[in-house]
């Protein structure tokens, strides 16, 4: 099998003996789509998740980022996805920031290294 080149795209297209690297321009609209759009399933966990994200930003008022974390974790089951945001933030909530205060001896010596 010959490797084509044109403009540095070459795929491989599975089945029927060896993978020969076929150029992307020999590849088929049918085949292109295929690879290129998302599965009907993903479209519909894509639409769960943003359902989902749209009302945990109603109900709890939290950034749209946060929510979309915590709907893609729970994979847009918002039963599941609220109390796992809730309790992150009552977890969030009881931890106070470190400040200079904290550590003042690490401060003033001016090394600083993090482990962990």
């Amino acid at each position: 099998a010959e490797r084509q080149r044109g403009m540095g795209a070459v795929c491989s297209r599975g089945g029927g003996g060896a993978d020969a690297p076929v150029s992307i321009d020999a590849v088929d609209d049918k085949t292109f789509a295929d690879v290129a759009l998302p599965s009907t399933r993903e479209a519909q966990l894509d639409a769960r998740v943003n359902g989902c994200a749209k009302l945990l930003v109603e109900e709890l008022q939290v950034d749209l980022s946060v929510a979309l974390r915590f709907a893609r974790a729970r994979q847009g089951d918002f039963t599941k996805a609220k109390p796992f945001l809730q309790a992150d933030l009552v977890w969030r909530a009881m931890k106070t920031p470190v400040t200079q205060g904290d550590c003042p001896t690490a401060l003033a010596s001016g090394n600083l290294r993090m482990l962990g």
